[in-house]
């Protein structure tokens, strides 16, 4: 059985994804900063509360985000289209600062994805 760490799982589209891995088997720890409405727990899934600001945080094997195209070419909402630029960012330094040690760090930049941040 896998273990997945999934970033950003309480909500959109992370807390799809750990929604998915569990129900295909998958271990998942969801890492996250605010799980009051993350109902996913039990002895296959392990909330991880996490800080991006903590930048002392160890990291062990492979680094999968989802960004978005919006982190590209901009977004109505300023602050996640520079979220998502900014993600982007991290995955390539974590690569560049990691890539030596054996940890891969990858971006999967979505396209438009029908989710809360329509009802805005």
């Amino acid at each position: 059985m896998k273990t997945i760490l999934v970033t950003g799982a309480t909500r959109g589209i992370g807390y799809a994804t750990a929604k998915r891995l569990l129900a295909r088997g998958a271990c998942v720890l969801a890492l996250g900063r605010d799980f009051s409405n993350f109902n996913r727990a039990g002895e296959r899934c392990v909330r991880v509360p996490f800080e991006l600001r903590a930048t002392d945080a160890r990291i062990k094997g492979r680094v999968v985000n989802i960004v978005s195209v919006a982190g590209f070419s901009g977004h109505p909402d300023v602050w996640y289209g520079a979220s998502k630029g900014a993600i982007m960012n991290l995955t390539k330094s974590l690569a560049k600062r990691y890539g030596a040690q054996g940890i891969t760090a990858n971006a999967i930049a979505r396209g438009p994805t029908k989710n809360a941040i329509y009802d805005q």
